[in-house]
């Protein structure tokens, strides 16, 4: 009994406590206090700072407990758009637009009074009643939620100057996996691409934009693009390059292909000549990035004007005697300035034709940037002839020639000569994606298989219906014709031309001959697949009817 006389006694104590008075009202909140971390000796002043600063914040409070905080950047306090914090820190972006500004800190505690819930970060805006700003307009909308318990919460507000001074960006070219700058290749057409990543220590979004110049830093040849165009194409369509000489404006496009928007034009671009790019950020204060260029001391970009309307890719691996690059090459230059003799027209020019190797120095500066660059490229031609070894580069191949060949707003036509490697996986995975082919036959039924000198290599199908000559391998006692063949299964939508009269086998001689196909073209008489290296095909001296063939009357057909 005594024990509970004892636990009466200490309840009315304690409901005591919580009256204000002996009328029996309740004690008034003693309100939280908040505190920045920082004590400046002299006031309030504080030295310079960058604009991006990491703020810590505390509260105390002496009958109660903090449940969050409402923090803002301002000039002055009127102009506070509050934002509720839960956690003691957060890194700030001041809204540095000059060089050197003021701006302060406005911390205020909040107690556990406030009984409603706002999502860290969410923006409160105080009014007759204040509210959770949801859809950040300013105003209180459909969606907005008040918070009738905030201001009873609040202690008075905290606040600290800081004087801040802007920091200019830094700006770097793109890199390869070796950390290595990407250069320009050696020699492009005017199609290039540059890519680079750009930072400011006031935060990334404080990049206003970008600024290019060609070959000369006047302020009058840079040209500005914005900040989101970190990957630039420059770009000089034929209708321009035809009749230029010397300096040309080039359009510089943002993007990748079939999204590349015109954000500029840059003057300058030399034609036949070699070329520099320099380029610098600029941010919202007006400060400029150290200026950078390329290429790199050691390296050098010429822009060779295009002038034909052929485009010759070499993609050979070297090998010897006949087969060498540059007897190819050379074989390739006689046999074209043969292909007006024929009984279909052909425009003069093709026999002049442009070329561009993918087995140089500069390989791997074109694969960089096959999209969009490489893809640009072949569409300054009417014609692209792409002949390739044993080796061919199927991935570098496959999206540009694809785009290139069926864009309709392009008039690209494509001849593909190519040999297989034996022991090659199955490159149906990336050849079907660009070639008129559905499949190839795989090692396994197309083993190493020698075509003999005089082997002949004849029209059938489609190619006999339209005209196509026999074509033949190379004669002689020191004919190389032994290469690696695939069986071609043409699409749905495509013909065969030809077939290898007679092969082979190379591992089982015994083995009955073979007459693979060889020759397909598509249905709209802009792809013309060879299974066969073309300058092996030239033992009957007709190949240059073929190529006048094919310029001269498959290509110009719808």
């Amino acid at each position: 009994m005594k024990q509970h006389f004892y636990i009466v006694i200490i309840v009315l104590l304690f409901l005591a406590g919580c009256k204000d008075s002996p009328t029996g009202n309740e004690k008034a909140n003693i309100p939280p206090k908040a505190f920045l971390w920082i004590f400046p000796d002299n006031g309030d002043t504080l030295a310079s700072g960058i604009s991006k600063q990491k703020i810590h914040w505390w509260g105390e409070d002496r009958d109660g407990f903090i449940v969050g905080f409402l923090v803002g950047v301002a000039k002055n306090e009127a102009d506070v758009v509050w934002s509720f914090k839960t956690k003691n820190d957060s890194t700030i972006a001041f809204p540095l637009l000059v060089a050197l500004d003021t701006f302060k800190v406005f911390v205020r505690a909040v107690d556990n009074h406030f009984l409603e819930k706002v999502n860290d970060g969410g923006r409160v805006v105080f009014s007759s009643t204040p509210y959770w700003d949801k859809n950040l307009d300013g105003v209180f909308s459909n969606g907005d939620m008040t918070l009738p318990t905030l201001k009873r919460s609040l202690g008075t507000i905290a606040s600290q100057k800081f004087p801040v001074r802007n920091s200019p960006p830094s700006i770097a070219f793109e890199i390869n996996e070796a950390n290595e700058t990407i250069q320009p290749p050696e020699t492009t057409f005017t199609a290039i691409t540059f890519a680079w990543h750009a930072t400011d220590p006031d935060g990334d979004n404080t990049i206003a934009n970008y600024e290019i110049a060609l070959n000369d830093t006047s302020s009058s040849r840079w040209a500005t693009i914005p900040k989101s165009a970190m990957l630039v194409t420059l770009f000089v369509p034929r209708s321009v390059s035809n009749s230029a000489s010397g300096e040309v404006s080039a359009e510089i496009h943002s993007g990748t292909y079939g999204n590349m928007p015109l954000v500029g034009n840059v003057q300058g671009l030399k034609l036949d000549d070699t070329n520099r790019i320099y380029l610098r950020a600029k941010d919202v204060a007006g400060d400029f990035s150290p200026l950078i260029s390329l290429p790199d001391s050691g390296f050098y970009w010429y822009v060779k004007k295009p002038v034909s309307s052929l485009l010759v890719v070499e993609d050979y691996v070297s090998t010897s005697g006949f087969n060498r690059p540059d007897s190819v090459k050379s074989f390739y230059r006689d046999i074209f300035a043969q292909i007006t003799n024929g009984p279909y027209s052909v425009n003069p020019d093709v026999a002049n034709f442009d070329f561009m190797s993918l087995r140089s120095k500069d390989s791997a500066a074109i694969k960089a940037h096959l999209n969009p660059a490489f893809i640009l490229t072949l569409q300054l031609f009417d014609y692209v002839f792409w002949y390739a070894g044993q080796e061919p580069s199927w991935a570098v191949a496959s999206n540009p020639l694809f785009l290139y060949a069926v864009d309709p707003a392009t008039h690209g036509r494509v001849l593909f000569s190519t040999a297989f490697e034996n022991d090659l996986a199955d490159p149906r995975g990336s050849l079907v994606n660009f070639a008129p082919i559905e499949a190839v036959s795989i090692s396994d039924d197309s083993t190493a298989s020698r075509a003999y000198p005089d082997t002949v290599i004849k029209p059938i199908g489609s190619g006999v219906d339209t005209g196509f000559v026999p074509l033949k391998f190379r004669g002689g006692a020191f004919a190389h014709n032994f290469f690696w063949y695939r069986h071609l299964y043409k699409r749905s939508t495509a013909r065969d031309i030809y077939q290898i009269d007679s092969i082979v086998s190379r591992k089982e001689p015994n083995r009955p001959k073979f007459s693979p196909t060889v020759g397909v073209i598509d249905v709209s008489n802009r792809f013309v697949f060879m299974g066969a290296p073309l300058h092996l095909l030239n033992g009957n001296g007709q190949l240059h009817l073929f190529l006048n063939k094919i310029f001269g009357d498959i290509f110009k057909r719808n």
